[in-house]
């Protein structure tokens, strides 16, 4: 019972005696929400045989266009801040391939493009991140599409059609959103 007695007395005094400090609600109007979104963008993957035309020529370059509406959200559209664009690629060719990445508006209107990307042949597992920071880039919010072109260096000999080596490309985005409540 004694002990039991002293506990009380010992809480009390904590109860009473603690620090405290007024609420401060007008804390939340300097809250900055700041969310990260990755989404994958685009895949692709091909063999020699899919640089060849249907009268057997070879081309030297393919083209994947693919949708990227993320910006029609007024809320990315108005608070993001800066995009990542991450890629892993694989080149099993015996040539170097060139990755250009162009974004597009509705228009066909280049509006941002990366440096043109090489890939060495043979590199199985080629990684590449290009920073956009909206403050110096401001048109790449009108984006509604991403051409992705990859060019095959012209070595002067022909690529074997029936070869099952590959080259794949994988692509994704990251946002970085800021926004006051």
């Amino acid at each position: 019972m004694k002990n039991i007695l002293r506990l009380s007395i010992i809480c009390c005094l904590l109860v009473f005696n603690s620090c405290y400090e007024e609420l401060d609600f007008d804390q939340i109007n300097d809250y900055v929400y700041k969310p990260v979104i990755t989404s994958s963008l685009t895949f692709f993957s091909v063999v020699p045989g899919q640089f060849f035309n249907a009268a057997g020529v070879q081309e030297t370059s393919i083209t994947s266009e693919s949708d990227f509406r993320v910006f029609e959200d007024s809320f990315v559209k108005n608070d993001i801040v800066k995009i990542d664009f991450n890629t892993l690629i694989k080149n099993e060719f015996d040539r170097d391939v060139t990755i250009d990445v162009s974004f597009l508006d509705d228009n066909n209107t280049l509006l941002y493009q990366f440096a043109s990307i090489v890939i060495p042949a043979g590199d199985l597992e080629n990684t590449f991140t290009e920073e956009v920071f909206i403050s110096t880039n401001p048109a790449i919010v009108n984006t509604t599409k991403v051409r992705i072109r990859a060019e095959l260096e012209d070595t002067g000999a022909s690529m074997n059609p029936n070869d099952t080596s590959e080259f794949e490309f994988k692509s994704s985005v990251t946002l970085y959103i800021e926004s006051e409540l």
